[in-house]
């Protein structure tokens, strides 16, 4: 092989600088970084699919169920399983709370750290706060749902009102009232969304 040849296989095979390696590394990671970067956009349509799979997945049973033991017999199956889970929230948040240093006597804070530590409440949307703070440093929390993971799946899947209803009250408020009741906190909701209603209308008042 000529001269010509010897230098052009000695450029090809010559190893890069420490610098222009590090060089090299550097536009590796931003441009992988970039790849990667996740928006709130993206962030919010994960949680959304999650927590659709989620209602997808236990509604199935729920039909299921009423398949094989008939409607009211499982609905008092949802409604025993819906307060457990509440009961079982309770003290897992608690404890994230204690650790926080939160304040146990603002219902905010615990519907806080139950959408953390369930998660699947990520996705639900709500309207500001109408507070009141009581003498005692007490409050009650008025609000708005308007977006919700069990309806928005139950709609998809072509569930009527009615059956939304009972569903709703079994799973939903269940789980809700033995979380609330953990932490003496009076609990109401009119489950709007399950009759049709532009949103659910809640009430929290440490007791």
């Amino acid at each position: 092989m000529g001269p010509n040849g010897d230098k052009k296989k000695e450029k090809e095979t010559k190893k890069p600088t420490k610098k222009q390696a590090k060089k090299q590394t550097k536009k590796q990671i931003e441009k992988r970084g970039k790849e990667q970067f996740v928006t709130k956009e993206d962030v919010s349509k994960r949680l959304g699919r999650g927590a659709a799979d989620k209602s997808w997945t236990i509604t199935s049973l729920a039909l299921a169920f009423m398949d094989k033991y008939g409607e009211k017999e499982a609905l008092e199956i949802l409604k025993k399983t819906g307060y457990g889970r509440g009961e079982r929230n309770g003290p897992r948040i608690e404890k994230l709370m204690k650790e926080a240093g939160a304040n146990f006597k603002d219902p905010r804070d615990v519907r806080r750290y139950l959408r953390e530590n369930v998660g699947f409440w990520g996705y639900v949307e709500h309207t500001d706060d109408n507070v009141v703070v009581k003498p005692d440093g007490k409050v009650r929390v008025e609000y708005r749902i308007t977006k919700c993971p069990w309806v928005d799946t139950w709609n998809e899947m072509g569930i009527p009102l009615g059956l939304q209803f009972k569903l709703d009250s079994c799973l939903g408020i269940q789980s809700d009232t033995a979380s609330m009741k953990y932490f003496k906190i009076k609990y109401e909701c009119d489950q709007g969304l399950t009759q049709g209603r532009d949103c659910c209308k809640f009430v929290l008042e440490k007791m």
